[in-house]
């Protein structure tokens, strides 16, 4: 028996249990070894703590579980009172900063859970709210009395007339029928806050939407709302090649050429 064994104590509670765990660990015996380890450190067994530890800590005879190893490994620097266990520091660190990692992990998965459900809610509220204005426009302004061509002049001019909800209650109409140039105008005026509250999601529903019919303002408007590069540079360059509208392709190609696209070969 040498002296560090003395040290160890080896004929303290719990010390038959780690050295017969020592040997199922040996023979591959991952489960038993654990259930020895555990019986050891139950006992107060420093060694017994920190194997048990390292079986969580890797998953041998366990499911792995960070969180358990480092309640053992604090268990076994707490017991080793002279600092004998070969690692226990640099074990117990370790599984501290990995514990402090899976917080944080959990933490930003459970802030973007948040972030979508309430994402979730306020888009189902803004269709809910969409469906209200349709529906409140069909009755004021029903197609058996007011005939379709005279529907857009009728939204201009309650537009005009500062009755936002009521035009964009028409826009709306136009819009869920498939008319790109409603979807557009629907678009503007989620961005203004105009009949609805202001909107960056449904403005920019709205503004895809006209934008894929080939609408060139939607498409730089689309090109503006954009939060990455490459969908940016996709629509600046549609706007750009598409456009009629010289003020909308000066804008577009400028912007072009900030973000580094050469437009003379568009």
């Amino acid at each position: 028996m040498t002296e560090r064994d003395i040290t160890m104590g080896l004929f303290t509670k719990g010390a038959s249990e780690y050295r017969k765990g020592l040997k199922a660990e040996e023979a591959k015996d991952f489960k038993t070894a654990v259930s020895l380890y555990e019986e050891s450190a139950k006992k107060g067994y420093a060694l017994g703590c920190y194997k048990l530890a390292v079986c969580y800590s890797e998953g041998l005879g366990v499911v792995q579980d960070y969180r358990t190893a480092l309640s053992w490994a604090k268990d076994a620097e707490a017991l080793d009172i002279d600092g004998e266990i070969e690692d226990g520091v640099g074990l117990y660190w370790r599984l501290e900063k990995k514990v402090h990692d899976l917080d944080l992990a959990e933490q930003r998965a459970a802030k973007k859970a948040a972030e979508k459900a309430a994402a979730e809610a306020k888009s189902a509220e803004e269709e809910a709210n969409e469906k209200a204005l349709i529906r409140r426009s069909e009755e004021e302004f029903p197609y058996e009395k007011y005939p379709p061509e005279e529907f857009s002049d009728i939204a201009f001019e309650l537009y005009k007339a500062g009755e936002y909800e009521k035009a964009l209650g028409i826009f709306l109409r136009y819009a869920v029928g498939g008319v790109a140039q409603g979807q557009y105008i629907c678009g503007l005026m989620y961005q203004g806050g105009e009949g609805a509250k202001e909107s960056k999601e449904r403005a920019l529903y709205w503004m895809e939407k006209a934008a894929m019919q080939g609408i060139p303002e939607a498409q730089y408007e689309c090109a503006m709302m954009q939060t990455k590069l490459d969908p940016q540079i996709e629509w600046l360059t549609k706007a750009y090649k598409q456009t009629s509208n010289q003020e909308i392709r000066e804008k577009a190609g400028a912007r072009l050429k900030r973000l580094g696209v050469s437009v003379e070969n568009l």
